[in-house]
């Protein structure tokens, strides 16, 4: 009675064996098929490093290939527009941060950002504007905050 369920289970696992012997060999091959080829994430992560490392010009141009192949990606609108800001190009940026903010940015990051910069072009009003959709959707956000209670000094009359 042993020896019938044994080998039914033996040929069985032998099965199991093959195919999944047949599933490493496929994903090898397609692994050694990609080696070259920089995957989209890992060019987003380089990108961040080189802007995180203050090369804006270049995280701008990694960003802007990324963007022609995913243009309504909240963070990629993020990254590029940050990237401009950085480098003096704030009306260029502040389009890119609009779309991020437009395409429901789940970070506060934008909101500031995009606050930011109308600052820097001073557009008080929309500035105040965007720290208040920001703290409706992060009311517990410091860097917002603190953004929120420039804009109101500033605008306070002397």
């Amino acid at each position: 009675m042993k020896e019938r369920t044994i080998r039914p289970l033996a040929a069985r696992l032998q099965g199991d064996m093959v195919k999944g012997l047949a599933l490493l060999v496929l994903f090898l091959v397609y692994s050694i098929s990609l080696t070259g080829q920089q995957h989209p994430r890992s060019s987003r992560d380089e990108a961040v490093s080189l802007a995180i490392a203050g090369d804006y010009r270049q995280a701008y141009e990694i960003f802007r290939n990324l963007l022609r192949e995913a243009p309504e990606d909240a963070l990629l609108n993020y990254y590029t527009g940050a990237a401009c800001v950085r480098m003096d190009r704030i009306a260029e940026g502040m389009e890119y941060l609009e779309k991020s903010v437009r395409h429901n940015a789940r970070f506060p990051q934008a909101y500031q950002e995009l606050g930011e910069a109308y600052l820097k072009k001073k557009i008080h009003s929309q500035a105040s504007e965007i720290v208040e959709k920001g703290l409706a959707l992060f009311p517990r956000n410091q860097a917002l905050q603190k953004l929120q209670a420039r804009i109101k000094l500033r605008d306070k009359p002397e």
